[in-house]
């Protein structure tokens, strides 16, 4: 999330909830939504939490309490009245990050990291080390379609829980990735938003371009083995 959108979010908090101490954030389709609720662990992106000032004391009076980090989620703290804002991001999130909620920082996490992440998590299926840099397919690489052979994924025809959704967004060349979790649904994670689970919309439908499947998901006869 970019730095536009925190401010617009620390201005709508101080507009319209300002009688609240505690605010939370809400994953909708990778974008923050203000809620005076606490979400879902699955959705929940972050609590708010107003001081009278944002001075080092009260800073550390809130980050060091480990109850503060609500479902090991970060945290924003913002001095009320001055716009001004710092955050806070538990280390169990730093050191083992969730699907959902991560912010997008290039190669730390991002949809490439994500698809690394999933596939180690839970098919033990380790990808091969790689180097990329931000924006390729704007400079003429293709890092996808030239890595995708020797991370053990080809291109299927038909869709399977699991596989992986290629597509084109604002680009010639397939460049950005996301899981099927079956009934309609992708994880994945989108530049300047959060990683998220949601229905496949019919602007992604329009920016497929095919899908792929690790060779450890596929048995002899075809069929895939989770």
């Amino acid at each position: 999330m970019n730095i536009e959108a925190i401010n617009s979010l620390i201005v709508d908090i101080e507009t319209n909830y300002k009688q609240y101490d505690t605010i939370y954030l809400e994953n909708v389709a990778g974008d923050a939504v203000i809620r005076t609720y606490c979400p879902n662990n699955e959705d929940h992106l972050a609590t708010v939490y107003s001081l009278n000032a944002l001075h080092p004391r009260e800073f550390m009076k809130v980050t060091a309490d480990p109850t503060s980090y609500v479902n090991d989620r970060p945290i924003v703290l913002y001095a009320k009245g001055s716009g001004a804002y710092d955050f806070s991001i538990p280390i169990t999130f730093q050191t083992n990050p969730p699907y959902t909620g991560r912010p997008f920082i290039h190669k730390k996490w991002d949809c490439f990291t994500l698809l690394r992440d999933f596939y180690s998590r839970e098919f033990k299926i380790e990808m091969p080390p790689v180097e990329y840099f931000d924006e390729w397919w704007n400079k003429g690489e293709d890092f996808y379609m030239k890595t995708s052979g020797a991370a053990g994924f080809y291109p299927v025809t038909s869709l399977k829980k699991y596989d992986v959704i290629a597509m084109r967004l604002n680009s010639h060349v397939f460049n950005h990735s996301a899981i099927y979790l079956g009934d309609n649904k992708i994880l994945h994670h989108v530049g300047g938003k959060f990683s998220c689970i949601e229905e496949i919309r019919p602007a992604y439908m329009r920016m497929m371009y095919g899908y792929f499947r690790h060779e450890a998901m596929i048995d002899i006869a075809g069929t895939t083995n989770v």
